[in-house]
């Protein structure tokens, strides 16, 4: 520009007399030559620049040489009448254009000077710049627009959507000395565009603006089809998605992708000029990863496969999104005593009433694929010696849904061809002394303790609420031993013991004998969950056993007869100081209620198995349990004193075996496990 600027100085040197005879270059405010004059007092001119069309270029340029420095149209400046050089750089007008008008900078710029005579008196001063309307559009390779995308002139953010321009010319034919580097054309940026907005991926073009131009397309090439995530050997994969830019997409999803290709766009600018960042779940064994494609000017992605945690996957077109499931599977397994079974037949009827019969493999089940989704029923034909456990009908109803494995579970028992051996009787109980540093200890978390805090906190609590407090035919109730309405006066909250609870029942304070009896009844009760009484002990002469002795306890205490607390309290105490069997000899005798096992459940329990290793008085003793759980495993004698704790803690599902050495001494001795579900008992010989 500034070499056209001198070489129009030079041009323009004659004197100013030979000037005043001629006319202006290009109209301006031009009155006869007979008027013209020179100097004079300033006057204000208001300088504009217009199209062809008289249409104002507002925000045009004007600079008027050796004068003023740069102003933007309309421009109003005091000046000398006589001849002036006057610099122009023309403004694009467009709706979308902030304020409607832009004049481009960066790698774009355009002017010409034009020498105008002012006249005197001022006015307006009016220059032509020619201009196109030209429609601004950024498409695809067959012409379509691609909604989202943007455009502007280069180095001015491409931000601006599709619309209509007026564009100065940019053909030196149409006026001479023109100038700048858009002097070959208008150089624009034109940003991608993903699922209708824009993204990061910007190319540059230049484009000459020429009389007649009416139109003015930007094209990007686009990979548009159908698309989903495919495996190693390029199957479809059902069930695997991709996200990518914040978006999410499913097989047979449209998509287009604008070509980061650099081999067809070599001045691509923006972060995904190395391709798209996509996040495929696999819907496999793989899993999630991030990987990296590139969209080739070919339409293909590439690579063609790439890395997911080892496995190989790819992006496809002309996937098509998989017909609705309809079909789910069925798993099916028996066991019998906790071990698989083989051979067990299940009649299996489907939701289009169709029946067939299935036989469990080595591993104790079977599968079914293809089954049609709704209702299903199943029945197991129970073999000879065993039981159907769970469900205790060996028939269950389930239903299959589309797409997925439904699994069912029939659990079986062999037979019992013996009675188990009856509980020993238990007769060593520990002092509410004992029982009160306990429930300090496990409310504290601190301080000298035998017992589990588990055991304290939930286990004995829990088995007295629902072996007396919850009996069926006989419940138990007292405040602060049992909790679930204890008076009658009304409902109260069915719940279980807290520590916080015992703690008060068995610390009470002071000589109430009310409360003494409660204190007492407590550690009857805690003696009892703990395995150290038994429920079919004899307390008294007449025969009356510990279970019944518990519940007359109860009523005494209920009854709101002070001599009655009394009794109760000498009674509790009499049980918990361990003389419940030494007057009358223990002996077992046909109780009303259910037996210790019963009460506490033990029905949901697996059976304790036992053996006699050939060791010289040593015993294994093994129990099985369905699930983990806390248990606690005794050794008990004949007359029902513990010899040993074997095990006290956490047990893993299956079987635990322990072995015990009697010392020596021959005889029948008791095994007792006592969890959560209740209490179970066997038969152990010692023999020399």
């Amino acid at each position: 520009m500034e070499r056209i600027r001198n070489a129009d100085r030079r041009r323009f040197t004659p004197t100013l007399a030979a000037l005043a005879t001629t006319t202006a270059i290009l109209t301006g405010l031009a009155p006869p030559v007979a008027h013209a004059q020179f100097g004079g007092a300033p006057a204000s001119y208001t300088f504009r620049v217009v199209d062809q069309n008289g249409r104002p270029l507002d925000g045009s340029m004007v600079r008027i040489e050796g004068t003023t420095g740069d102003m933007n149209t309309p421009a109003t400046v005091d000046l000398v009448a006589g001849p002036q050089l006057v610099t122009i750089e023309p403004a694009v007008l467009g709706a979308m254009l902030p304020d409607g008008a832009l004049r481009p900078s960066g790698a774009n710029g355009l002017s010409r000077n034009e020498f105008l005579f002012l006249n005197p008196g001022g006015g307006d001063v009016v220059i032509v710049w020619r201009t196109a309307d030209v429609a601004i559009g950024v498409v695809d390779q067959d012409g379509a627009a691609i909604a989202g995308a943007r455009w502007g002139f280069a180095g001015d953010g491409a931000m601006y959507a599709p619309g209509m321009l007026t564009l100065p010319l940019t053909d030196e034919s149409a006026h001479v000395g023109m100038g700048g580097p858009s002097l070959a054309g208008w150089v624009f940026d034109v940003r991608a565009a993903f699922d209708g907005a824009p993204v990061d991926l910007v190319r540059s073009e230049a484009r000459e603006a020429l009389d007649g131009l009416t139109a003015l397309d930007f094209e990007w090439r686009q990979t548009a089809c159908t698309m989903g995530v495919v495996d190693a050997i390029g199957n479809p994969i059902r069930g695997a998605t991709w996200a990518m830019l914040g978006h999410t997409f499913g097989a047979g999803d449209a998509i287009a992708l604008p070509t980061t290709d650099e081999a067809l766009y070599g001045n691509l600018a923006g972060t995904l000029t190395s391709g798209f960042t996509v996040h495929l779940f696999t819907n496999s064994s793989f899993g999630s990863g991030d990987v990296m494609f590139e969209a080739d000017a070919s339409g293909l992605l590439s690579p063609d496969f790439a890395d997911v945690n080892g496995g190989a996957f790819g992006l496809r077109c002309g996937i098509t999104a998989f017909p609705p499931l309809t079909t789910g599977s069925l798993a099916v397994s028996v066991t019998a005593d906790g071990a698989a079974f083989a051979g067990a037949q299940v009649s299996v009827v489907d939701a289009n009433n169709a029946s067939s019969t299935q036989v469990t493999g080595a591993g104790g089940f079977f599968e079914l694929g293809n089954m049609p989704q709704g209702p299903l029923a199943l029945t197991l034909t129970v073999p000879a010696g065993y039981h159907a456990v769970d469900p205790a009908s060996a028939s269950l109803a389930t239903s299959i849904v589309a797409g997925e494995m439904r699994s069912v579970a029939f659990a079986m028992a062999a037979d019992v061809v013996e009675p188990p051996p009856p509980p020993p009787i238990v007769n060593n109980p520990e002092s509410y002394n004992y029982w009160r540093r306990e429930v300090t200890s496990a409310l504290r978390g601190s301080g000298r303790r035998d017992e589990n805090p588990q055991d304290m906190a939930a286990i004995f609590p829990q088995a007295i609420f629902s072996g007396f407090a919850q009996h069926a035919t006989d419940p138990v109730r007292v405040e602060g031993v049992t909790q679930l309405d204890p008076d009658g006066t009304g409902p109260k909250d069915a719940r279980g013991l807290t520590l916080a609870d015992m703690d008060a029942t068995l610390d009470p304070g002071g000589n109430n004998a009310l409360h003494q009896a409660k204190r007492e009844l407590l550690v009857v009760l805690l003696n009892v969950v703990s395995g150290r009484l038994s429920l079919n002990l004899v307390v008294d002469a007449s025969g009356r056993t510990l279970a019944e002795e518990i519940r007359r306890i109860a009523v005494m205490i209920n009854d709101g007869l002070p001599a009655n607390d009394a009794i109760a309290r000498t009674e509790a105490e009499h049980i918990n100081s361990g003389k419940a069997g030494q007057r009358i000899p223990v002996r077992t005798v046909q109780p009303h209620v259910e037996d210790v096992a019963e009460e506490f459940g033990a029905g949901t329990l697996d059976a304790i198995a036992l053996a006699t290793l050939p060791a010289a008085g040593s015993l294994r003793i093994a129990f099985t349990l369905a699930e983990a759980q806390r248990v606690t495993l005794d050794v008990y004698d004949a007359s029902g004193r513990r010899q040993t704790r074997l095990y006290a803690g956490d047990a893993p599902a299956g079987t635990t075996e322990l072995t015990w050495n009697a010392g020596g001494r021959r005889g029948v001795y008791f095994a007792r496990l006592v969890s959560l579900q209740g209490v179970k008992t066997a038969k152990l010989v010692a023999a020399r």
